[in-house]
């Protein structure tokens, strides 16, 4: 009995061991892995793991944050570079055409000191006050690359007016003695339209050329000119309207005739009664160098007009301070009677009109 049980164990043994050869190797595997594995976690344990994991996921979004972040910093930072590098060269252009424009402008409307002025643009000597240099003496300006001439008008003293015998007087010229204290400057021409235009940017005559004398100017037009002018001249010289007394003067120059150049008029030396002006120095100058003192345009002067002179000497005299009409003088291209283009003859016209026959020009003084 004890042989027969030996044997069954013996086989069943052996039918074990093969039944388990028998199996898969993948079953074998999982049956390993089961044997091997931790037992089941606890909650805690499970809960830790599990804060683990979301920690790490939460890490990891920050990072990809942090990445995009800092790529999108990358391209603002290259953007703001490229505009800042267009705005520094469009602000660098537009610093360089304001330079430019600046400079153009200066050149347009400023003199060139050595042009106007010759080797030594600050020596003015030529042009300041000198009781040693002649009547007529001449000095020049390059305005707009033309030149024009002035005549010296020294410090002196004459008698403006008329005389009752004179042939064709009015009674607003009673004859008085003035003093000039000031020698002056006076443009040997009126004032071209060339010239308008350089200092104003415009011109408003009706009969347009260069060298004929600018018209349809009013009084206020013509002294805005003469401060335009002086903003470009060195500092000490100031360009005006001249008085009556010193337009007079300069006109008689040193003469006591109706006429510059004697008792009666010369319609070879004078434009008047035709049929419009001429150009500047189409007739001769009077003894001091200055054209067309006698008729083509009537000349704005800076005063106001009075019906009567004052009686006595009269030093620098300047006109009334307020009137309604400023005076004009020398008659024009219109004038009928040759009276009214004599030395002492005197025009009067409201500031604001502007007509073809009225024109100006202007004096020069030093400091």
């Amino acid at each position: 009995m004890a042989s027969a049980s030996g044997c069954v164990f013996a086989v069943a043994r052996w039918s074990g061991e093969r039944i388990e050869r028998l199996q898969p190797r993948e079953s074998l595997r999982e049956s390993e892995r089961q044997e091997r594995e931790e037992p089941p976690l606890g909650a805690p344990e499970q809960e830790r793991r599990r804060r683990s994991c979301a920690g790490s996921a939460d890490v990891a979004e920050y990072v990809l944050r942090v990445d995009f972040w800092k790529a999108a910093f990358r391209e603002v930072f290259y953007c703001f570079c490229v505009v800042e590098k267009v705005v520094i060269r469009v602000c660098l252009r537009l610093s360089i055409s304001l330079i430019s424009a600046f400079v153009l402008s200066a050149g347009s409307f400023l003199f060139d000191a050595s042009d106007a002025f010759g080797a030594d643009p600050f020596d003015l000597s030529k042009w300041t006050d000198s009781s040693s240099r002649e009547a007529g003496a001449r000095q020049t300006l390059t305005i707009g690359g033309a030149e024009y001439g002035f005549r010296w008008i020294p410090a002196g003293e004459f008698e403006m007016g008329s005389p009752k015998s004179e042939e064709g007087r009015y009674a607003d010229e009673r004859l008085h003695h003035v003093k000039l204290t000031k020698g002056f400057w006076t443009s040997e021409t009126e004032t071209t339209q060339a010239l308008y235009r350089e200092i104003m940017g415009t011109n408003p005559s009706e009969n347009k050329s260069d060298e004929l004398p600018v018209e349809c100017v009013s009084w206020d037009d013509a002294v805005k000119f003469c401060e335009e002018l002086t903003k470009r001249l060195p500092s000490g010289m100031t360009a005006t309207l001249p008085t009556e007394a010193q337009w007079e003067y300069a006109c008689r120059a040193g003469t006591k005739t109706a006429f510059c150049y004697g008792e009666s008029v010369d319609s070879d030396k004078v434009n008047y009664h035709s049929s419009g002006a001429k150009a500047v120095k189409s007739r001769p100058p009077n003894p001091w160098g200055l054209y067309d003192m006698h008729g083509n345009v009537w000349e704005w002067t800076l005063d106001c007009y009075a019906a009567d002179y004052p009686s006595g000497t009269a030093t620098n005299p300047t006109g009334p301070k307020s009137a309604s009409y400023r005076a004009a003088r020398g008659g024009c291209w219109k004038c009928g009677l040759a009276r009214d283009c004599r030395s002492a003859q005197r025009g009067r016209y409201y500031p604001f009109f502007r007509f073809d026959f009225l024109g100006f020009r202007f004096v020069i003084t030093c400091d």
